[in-house]
């Protein structure tokens, strides 16, 4: 299993904060990801990168190694599978 990188991560970090609904105006809440795994299993989070691409990440129901998939528009489009981890790691396995 591998992690995103680093703009990758936080850019599905944002979008996910905003699709779970418990970004606060100041951030100072920290967001379980293995609590609200009912959050992303069977939805799509849609936002745009620091670098300004706009992008949709579909997350399949399962969550135990579900199916991810993430286009944006600049034509990239990946197909994977995502977990959350025992210790609350979102992680991703993109295909080659």
């Amino acid at each position: 299993m591998t992690r995103l990188s680093a703009p990758f991560a936080a850019t599905f970090a944002a979008a996910l904060l905003i699709l779970s609904g418990n970004a606060s105006a100041a951030g100072d809440e920290i967001v379980s990801i293995k609590k609200n795994r009912h959050l992303y299993a069977g939805n799509t989070a849609v936002g745009v990168s620091p670098s300004g691409r706009r992008f949709r990440v579909y997350f399949g129901k399962d969550g135990k190694d579900g199916k991810v998939v993430y286009n944006d528009s600049k034509g990239l489009s990946q197909t994977g599978t995502w977990v959350i981890t025992d210790d609350g790691m979102m992680c991703y396995d993109w295909q080659k």
